[in-house]
């Protein structure tokens, strides 16, 4: 596997045509750019765009495109992303990512986790010090788990459906090793001169320091396949978000402490919380939940002690269960309330498989 950028002919019609096999063929999206008697698909900020591309032997099987904000107008993103114009990172330091895409065959791989730590170290490369890229609301967690951010509402456009603006400060190695992003390493490496081989390290044979991307057939996310609503109809629904309790937490503020019992559950409803353990010694944050994902669903359901604290981030809202709610559900709508303890019980068993990726869910 090379991940290179793509400046010949013959690259960067590898891209085109990859894109309209997975955007156009297999996704079915209706592109007005897309030449369907050529099977390409090209954009004018190709043109002043760095196209990476990663090539298993002839084939390109992934690509991302990076635009910089120095080098000519961003276009619709410049929208879409809220960027800011008085911001002094705004036009030398600020750069986009879009277009980035891997095909069907390559998806459970490491190929999408490859590519952004390729493109990052480019991006310090070229001083570039804040990062946009946007994403489908279910990879909202994959990209934080990287160090990207949320930092505006979430945008419906025509093309995509609905997708969530995402920000990175790439120099912010403070907030990076907290997180305990792998992007940390490219950061040393750069800081230290050798990020040219790290590059080159991007396309190696697979290993520890690429954590596998979340990514299925369709693009999707296969964490929180399962969501703890799903199976409800809008009249169920609004009896479980009766019976639920809003709880707002301020930045840094405790959701769960760990050793506390295990009365009550969660779900995400604004904001992002961050689950940490004691490691080594030091305090680090192992896990982060955004919207629509469930908390402490193993302690309630084994009714056991919390095993980690999680902490809001930002500030953080969610709609709790407690115990004695579910009771409640169970007695009077017995319907709603399997549909919830089964959806629960699949959400668990699809963390348990995808520990590897995930360690240290909140119990």
């Amino acid at each position: 596997m090379d991940i290179r950028i793509a400046t010949s002919a013959e690259d960067r019609e590898k891209i085109f045509r990859l894109r309209y096999e997975v955007l156009v063929e297999e996704l079915g999206w209706t592109i007005a750019e897309a030449d369907h008697a050529a099977r390409r698909f090209s954009e004018p900020m190709d043109e002043y765009g760095i196209l990476g591309g990663v090539f298993d032997g002839d084939r390109a099987i992934g690509t991302l495109r990076a635009n910089l904000a120095r080098d000519g107008s961003l276009g619709k993103y410049e929208t879409l992303y809220a960027l800011d114009h008085a911001d002094p990172c705004y036009p030398e330091q600020t750069g986009i990512i879009t277009k980035m895409l891997v095909d069907k065959e390559h998806r459970h791989t490491l190929v999408v986790p490859r590519l952004l730590m390729w493109v990052y170290g480019l991006g310090l490369q070229l001083g570039i010090a804040r990062a946009y890229v946007d994403c489908s609301l279910d990879l909202i967690p994959f990209y934080e788990k990287m160090g990207f951010v949320t930092y505006t509402d979430d945008v419906e456009t025509e093309e995509y459906g609905v997708i969530a603006p995402m920000r990175l400060e790439i120099n912010d190695f403070d907030y990076l090793e907290r997180i305990r992003s792998p992007f940390c390493r490219a950061l040393k490496q750069f800081q230290q001169g050798h990020i040219d081989a790290y590059l080159e390290s991007c396309g190696g044979d697979e290993g520890a320091d690429f954590p596998r991307g979340p990514y299925r057939s369709g693009l999707t996310s296969e964490r929180a396949d399962t969501h703890l609503f799903d199976g409800l109809d809008d009249g169920a629904l609004k009896q479980v978000f009766r019976a639920a309790a809003t709880k707002s937490f301020a930045d840094g503020e405790a959701i769960f402490t760990k050793g506390d019992p295990s009365w009550e559950f969660g779900v995400v409803l604004k904001g992002r919380a961050a689950v940490s353990r004691t490691i080594d010694g030091k305090e680090r944050v192992v896990a982060l939940f955004s919207r629509g994902e469930v908390l402490g669903e193993m302690g309630f359901l084994r009714n056991v002690p919390r095993s980690a604290t999680v902490t809001a981030l930002g500030g953080c809202e969610i709609a709790a269960f407690p115990s004695a709610v579910m009771e409640r559900l169970l007695q009077k709508e017995p319907g709603i309330a399997v549909h919830l303890f089964r959806n629960l019980a699949i959400i668990l068993a699809e963390r348990l498989a995808q520990a590897h990726d995930w360690p240290g869910e909140i119990q």
